[in-house]
Protein backbone atom coordinates (compact mmCIF):
# COMPACT_ATOMS: atom_id res chain seq x y z
CA UNK A 1 0.00 0.00 0.00
CA UNK A 2 2.93 2.47 1.09
CA UNK A 3 6.20 2.39 -0.60
CA UNK A 4 7.98 5.41 1.37
CA UNK A 5 6.84 7.00 4.16
CA UNK A 6 7.88 10.00 5.83
CA UNK A 7 8.31 11.31 9.84
CA UNK A 8 9.23 14.59 10.04
CA UNK A 9 11.39 14.78 13.54
CA UNK A 10 12.37 18.00 15.91
CA UNK A 11 11.22 19.43 18.94
CA UNK A 12 7.70 20.08 18.73
CA UNK A 13 5.43 17.67 20.92
CA UNK A 14 4.80 14.14 19.72
CA UNK A 15 7.39 13.82 17.73
CA UNK A 16 8.64 10.28 19.22
CA UNK A 17 4.99 9.23 18.72
CA UNK A 18 4.64 10.13 15.65
CA UNK A 19 8.05 7.97 14.97
CA UNK A 20 6.66 4.87 16.95
CA UNK A 21 3.75 4.75 14.73
CA UNK A 22 5.60 5.99 11.03
CA UNK A 23 8.24 2.78 12.37
CA UNK A 24 4.89 0.10 13.14
CA UNK A 25 3.60 1.35 9.44
CA UNK A 26 6.97 0.86 7.56
CA UNK A 27 7.28 -2.97 9.12
CA UNK A 28 3.79 -3.70 8.38
CA UNK A 29 3.73 -2.77 4.68
CA UNK A 30 7.33 -2.89 4.02
CA UNK A 31 8.35 0.66 2.89
CA UNK A 32 11.07 2.73 3.05
CA UNK A 33 11.30 5.21 5.86
CA UNK A 34 12.68 8.86 5.73
CA UNK A 35 13.45 10.96 8.43
CA UNK A 36 13.68 14.15 8.24
CA UNK A 37 14.78 16.79 10.74
CA UNK A 38 14.33 20.70 10.12
CA UNK A 39 16.24 23.48 11.53
CA UNK A 40 13.51 26.38 11.36
CA UNK A 41 15.90 29.22 10.01
CA UNK A 42 14.72 32.06 10.98
CA UNK A 43 15.03 31.55 14.46
CA UNK A 44 18.67 31.58 13.78
CA UNK A 45 20.27 34.54 13.43
CA UNK A 46 24.08 35.19 12.82
CA UNK A 47 24.53 36.38 16.21
CA UNK A 48 23.45 34.10 17.89
CA UNK A 49 25.94 30.93 16.27
CA UNK A 50 25.56 28.91 20.21
CA UNK A 51 21.73 28.74 19.56
CA UNK A 52 22.02 27.96 16.06
CA UNK A 53 24.31 25.03 16.84
CA UNK A 54 22.20 23.70 19.56
CA UNK A 55 19.11 23.66 17.54
CA UNK A 56 21.27 21.56 14.84
CA UNK A 57 22.78 19.35 17.79
CA UNK A 58 19.39 18.74 18.91
CA UNK A 59 17.39 18.28 15.11
CA UNK A 60 20.26 15.86 14.50
CA UNK A 61 20.29 13.76 17.55
CA UNK A 62 16.62 13.94 16.91
CA UNK A 63 17.10 12.19 12.98
CA UNK A 64 19.57 9.96 14.53
CA UNK A 65 17.83 8.56 17.47
CA UNK A 66 15.04 7.11 15.16
CA UNK A 67 17.39 6.41 12.04
CA UNK A 68 18.86 4.24 14.98
CA UNK A 69 15.55 2.38 16.01
CA UNK A 70 14.38 1.70 12.30
CA UNK A 71 18.44 0.13 11.20
CA UNK A 72 17.95 -2.41 14.91
CA UNK A 73 14.37 -3.25 13.56
CA UNK A 74 16.00 -4.32 10.29
CA UNK A 75 13.98 -1.33 8.07
CA UNK A 76 15.40 0.86 4.87
CA UNK A 77 15.76 3.80 6.55
CA UNK A 78 16.92 7.59 4.95
CA UNK A 79 17.48 10.29 6.61
CA UNK A 80 17.78 14.29 5.75
CA UNK A 81 18.11 17.82 7.87
CA UNK A 82 17.23 20.77 5.93
CA UNK A 83 16.61 24.13 7.54
CA UNK A 84 13.59 26.52 6.72
CA UNK A 85 9.60 26.97 7.67
CA UNK A 86 9.20 22.96 8.85
CA UNK A 87 5.79 22.40 6.66
CA UNK A 88 7.19 24.03 3.63
CA UNK A 89 10.79 21.56 3.87
CA UNK A 90 8.75 18.31 4.47
CA UNK A 91 6.21 19.35 1.99
CA UNK A 92 9.57 19.72 -0.57
CA UNK A 93 11.23 16.51 0.62
CA UNK A 94 8.15 14.58 0.44
CA UNK A 95 7.61 15.50 -3.04
CA UNK A 96 11.63 15.70 -3.75
CA UNK A 97 11.51 12.28 -2.40
CA UNK A 98 8.13 10.63 -4.06
CA UNK A 99 6.97 9.67 -0.09
CA UNK A 100 3.69 8.10 0.07
CA UNK A 101 2.71 8.80 3.33
CA UNK A 102 3.74 11.73 5.65
CA UNK A 103 3.27 10.82 9.61
CA UNK A 104 2.77 13.53 12.02
CA UNK A 105 1.47 14.51 15.48
CA UNK A 106 -0.80 17.85 15.57
CA UNK A 107 1.83 19.00 17.67
CA UNK A 108 3.73 19.19 14.54
CA UNK A 109 5.75 22.72 13.81
CA UNK A 110 6.42 25.44 15.97
CA UNK A 111 2.79 26.58 15.50
CA UNK A 112 0.77 23.44 16.53
CA UNK A 113 -2.57 22.60 14.19
CA UNK A 114 -1.64 25.80 11.72
CA UNK A 115 1.40 23.60 10.81
CA UNK A 116 -0.17 20.77 10.29
CA UNK A 117 -3.35 22.31 8.13
CA UNK A 118 -0.43 23.67 5.61
CA UNK A 119 1.14 21.05 5.50
CA UNK A 120 -2.14 18.97 4.31
CA UNK A 121 -2.52 22.00 1.89
CA UNK A 122 1.27 21.64 0.42
CA UNK A 123 2.15 17.99 0.19
CA UNK A 124 0.83 15.65 -2.32
CA UNK A 125 1.20 12.81 -0.04
CA UNK A 126 -1.27 11.53 2.29
CA UNK A 127 -0.80 13.14 5.99
CA UNK A 128 -1.59 10.67 8.90
CA UNK A 129 -2.03 12.97 11.88
CA UNK A 130 -1.57 10.82 15.29
CA UNK A 131 -2.62 11.55 18.57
Amino acid sequence: MYEDLLVPVGRWDGAEHAADVALDLVARYGARLHVLGVVERPLILASQGDLADALEAETASAVDDVVERATGRGLEVTDAIRGGVPYRETARYATDAGVDLVVVTGGYGPRRGVDVARLTREVDASVLVVG
